[in-house]
């Protein structure tokens, strides 16, 4: 169980831990390479393993765009469980901090509040007041305290360097397939059930309906999906968009699930998104809708058979 800790204040499991530090959004592959490393050093030296992070993370804060984490914080702390750390730290991305030199963030965040014994960061790490701190920094300040700072190689596979941008742009791009080799899994996202206009039980596709809120959007159209719930995953076809057909105003993913499951209403789902269908389109009947929907679901069908 990852002990989970909003902001710092000498919590007893951060003392001489193995502590990595990064924004750690979707816990891709080269953020998985850092963990296997803690964990490692965690294990030789009998010591706790954690990860420091922000909420909001930097960019969110600087920009006010808050549809951009590729994983809420609620599944960052699910996918920290599943990777075996000991805790993991939401650190306020605040004024205060942005104006932190990066002295005082080593002085009053790292020493005085953690106390770990090691850190690790990628090689391109960056921290403090106008990111004038970086692995150089922490190693010059921290050797004569006796404690080792390690900065990760970053990790290269498929089309070059792993990163969070480039996995982000993809989804955009509605490249959810290809995205499944640097995260080692199918992107996803976990949200509550809502109570929706009931349009797809009118037209015989009763759909499960969940909105995307402060969180990266993928490109608008038909996915072919899964469905966790209960333990249990179940095939289906999801269409992310306004529904333009019937003039919906917000944003909204319809799930619309093969296997018939009891209300869903107010439970909670998660959706992987396992490849892109075709872009949403406005149709100029129903029936034109309903046979456009037949189609694709027989398409999705062929496409999760082997998936």
């Amino acid at each position: 169980m990852v002990k989970v800790l909003q902001g710092i204040s000498n919590n007893k499991i951060t003392k001489k831990s193995i502590l990595a530090i990064g924004n750690f959004d979707g816990f891709h592959i080269g953020h998985q390479s850092i963990i296997k490393a803690g964990k490692q050093i965690a294990k030789n030296n009998k010591k706790k393993f954690g990860i420091l992070t922000f909420n909001p993370l930097p960019y969110e804060y600087f920009t006010k765009n808050y549809n951009y984490k590729l994983i809420s914080n609620n599944e960052k702390i699910n996918l920290a469980a599943k990777l075996g750390l000991d805790y993991i730290i939401f650190l306020n991305f605040n004024k205060n901090l942005r104006n932190s030199s990066p002295q005082d963030f080593i002085s009053k965040i790292l020493l005085k509040k953690i106390n770990m014994s090691h850190i690790i960061v990628g090689k391109e790490f960056r921290f403090g007041k106008k990111r004038k701190g970086n692995v150089n920094f922490l190693k010059k300040t921290l050797k004569p305290l006796n404690i080792k700072v390690t900065g990760a190689e970053i990790v290269n596979r498929y089309d070059g360097k792993i990163s969070s941008s480039k996995i982000r742009k993809k989804i955009m791009q509605g490249k959810v397939l290809e995205v499944k080799k640097s995260l080692n899994r199918f992107w996803s996202v976990k949200e509550k059930v809502l109570q929706g206009r009931k349009v797809g039980r009118k037209i015989g596709y009763r759909t499960a309906n969940i909105e995307l809120k402060n969180r990266l959007n993928p490109k608008v159209g038909v996915y072919a999906v899964k469905i966790l719930f209960q333990k249990k995953v179940y095939k289906g076809i999801a269409n992310f968009g306004y529904a333009p057909t019937f003039k919906r105003k917000k944003l909204v993913l319809e799930c619309f699930i093969f296997n018939k499951i009891n209300n869903l209403y107010g439970k909670v789902i998660e959706v992987q998104f396992i490849k892109f269908i075709r872009g949403e389109k406005k149709f100029m009947s129903i029936e034109m809708l309903k046979k456009q929907i037949k189609y694709d679901i027989d398409k999705t069908r062929r496409i999760l058979k082997n998936v």
